[in-house]
């Protein structure tokens, strides 16, 4: 049952591949399909991937923790009340077949037990602490394969999320004294969370320190929770209508090609 779901689920993200690469050049094509849909296609090629790497952006073009959190979000919004037995089970049986689409990496594991935890414990009436749901995914994910412990994407995404928890609302409280946009005080608290407790991983592993991406990460992710919403809205359009999809992908193409003319521009820069 689960294989011919896979399947089924796949054949669906190729008809997604196709439909944007039909509608966007590239790189903004590669760079859509990774952030949404997990596909790894950016890594072939050069010139951009390098780019990513060297600003510190590359953790941009994979599906992570906020995609499940905005598709558990959004399809409870479609099908009403979140506090409805029948309306959880239903998203979370989307965002189940969502996870299966983009391939099921670790991250999105993770991220996914996560969010289902929270969301029912929430259904039930409990109130749960997220270092406790942090810890209880990591568990229920080491009990499936203790293997994955000493997987490099298993360590990075659980102490970019533990950063988040443990310092999150600390830096965003020293961030709001300074006279900066709120947007851009929430990206540079969670830049230095996440990054704080990511680099030792990363400086143990590749035996080097990129500190780029404490800089470029606040100036830009600020367009990937518009290009993740813009990209969920402009497929269906797309497979609705051609010429529905045209007016959808106006507001992807601007947001996705501004994403790849600030990075290009602060990798000519840091690398001068």
């Amino acid at each position: 049952m689960i294989s011919w779901l896979t399947q089924g689920l796949l054949g669906v993200r190729d008809g997604i591949e196709d439909l944007i690469y039909s509608f966007f050049p590239s790189p903004n094509a590669e760079l859509i399909l990774g952030l949404v849909f997990g596909s790894t296609d950016v890594k072939e090629l050069g010139r951009f991937n390098d780019i990513m790497r060297g600003v510190g952006l590359i953790h941009v073009v994979v599906v992570s923790g906020y995609n499940i959190n905005l598709v558990f979000d959004l399809a409870l919004r479609l099908v009403g009340s979140k506090f409805k037995f029948l309306n959880l089970v239903v998203a979370q049986f989307a965002v189940f077949l969502y996870a299966l689409m983009t391939g099921f990496e670790i991250p999105t594991a993770r991220a996914l037990i996560m969010s289902s935890a929270l969301y029912w414990t929430r259904f039930f009436g409990y109130k749960v602490n997220p270092l406790t749901l942090l810890f209880f995914s990591a568990f229920v994910m080491l009990l499936y394969d203790r293997e994955t412990l000493t997987n490099l994407s298993f360590q990075l995404s659980f102490a970019a999320t533990l950063g988040l928890i443990v310092l999150g609302n600390l830096v965003t409280k020293v961030a709001d004294r300074f006279p900066i946009p709120k947007v851009l005080a929430a990206d540079l608290s969670a830049t230095f969370s996440a990054q704080t407790f990511v680099l030792p991983i990363i400086y143990k592993a590749f035996g080097t320190l990129n500190l780029v991406g404490f800089l470029s990460n606040p100036v830009i992710l600020w367009l990937v929770p518009m290009m993740t919403l813009s990209a969920l809205i402009f497929v269906p359009l797309a497979f609705i209508s051609p010429f529905l999809g045209s007016i959808a992908r106006i507001p992807l193409f601007v947001l996705s090609s501004t994403f790849i003319e600030v990075s290009s521009f602060m990798f000519r820069i840091f690398s001068a």
